[in-house]
């Protein structure tokens, strides 16, 4: 389990998530909305690195593209 924390932690270490915890936080902290274009902008690169960066399996493997999808 351990190893699967590892292996997901370094993909979460993505210039990308201080974008998505920048908007966050000024919405929580501060109050400030977000523009719509800028959630959009973000949903859109979140939805791109996820289908870039798929979790590991428990066993440390990456899922095949595709796996696990809804």
């Amino acid at each position: 389990m351990i190893e699967f924390g590892s292996v997901a932690g370094r993909r979460l270490d993505a210039p990308l998530f201080a974008s998505i915890a920048d908007a966050f936080d000024g919405l929580r902290y501060g109050r400030h909305e977000p523009m719509p274009e800028r959630l959009d902008d973000l949903e859109r690169r979140f939805a791109d690195w996820e289908r870039a960066n798929p979790l590991p399996d428990a066993d440390g493997e990456e899922a095949e593209p595709g796996e696990g999808d809804s």
